[in-house]
């Protein structure tokens, strides 16, 4: 290789650590307003409203919500693509799925079982979609009805016990002082940006 062809491939390969490096710290940072905003919604969210027993129950056809979710999201050819779902989880894929198998090993909650009437009860991937878009969203329970077929308790309850899993999970990790790599890491990375000095940015 030439020299000048060799400086322009060493430029470029320099250029694609930085990125990745950029993603990392961006993906700690995400990570770290996350549990904090989990932390928050466990410490002072607001607990379900009892309703009347005579309220009227709605047959959501929680069955047909999981194939519909599956077909757009999850299956080998979705209906929304990898960008969609990236912007619409504020994560990968591949990352949801990690983090749906590890709270799943976590808490038989999430696993899919069978209701009481014998029929099946909603899947991981609802639990979660559930949990997640109240995150990313901030939306109400009662808006995520018709995306998940889940009535607003049953939501209420899935974020609380995603909340607690993913502190239980990863809060050792994620909610902790920064090592010295750490510090260098956010320190060289803020100066690239043109902040020399600056430790964390909440933007």
């Amino acid at each position: 290789m030439d020299s000048p062809d060799r400086e322009a491939y060493e430029r470029e390969r320099e250029a694609d650590e930085r990125e990745r490096e950029a993603d990392d710290i961006q993906w700690e940072y995400d990570c770290q307003l996350d549990l904090e905003r989990t932390a928050m919604l466990m410490m002072y969210g607001s607990t379900s409203r009892r309703g009347s027993s005579s309220r009227k129950s709605v047959r959501r056809n929680k069955e047909d919500g999981h194939k519909r979710l599956m077909q757009d999201y999850f299956n080998p050819n979705p209906t929304y693509d990898a960008k969609a779902f990236t912007r619409r989880y504020r994560m990968p894929p591949a990352l949801f799925n990690r983090v749906m198998n590890d709270v799943v090993n976590y808490d038989v909650y999430f696993k899919q079982g069978k209701d009481c009437a014998g029929h099946d009860s909603f899947s991981p991937h609802q639990k979660l979609t559930s949990a997640f878009r109240m995150l990313a969203y901030g939306c109400s329970a009662d808006s995520l009805d018709e995306t998940c077929r889940m009535g607003e308790s049953t939501v209420l309850e899935c974020l609380r016990k995603f909340c607690l899993a993913i502190t239980n999970i990863y809060g050792a990790q994620y909610l902790r002082a920064p090592t010295m790599e750490d510090t260098r890491r956010l320190l060289r990375h803020a100066e690239q940006r043109g902040f020399p000095g600056m430790i964390g940015s909440i933007d």
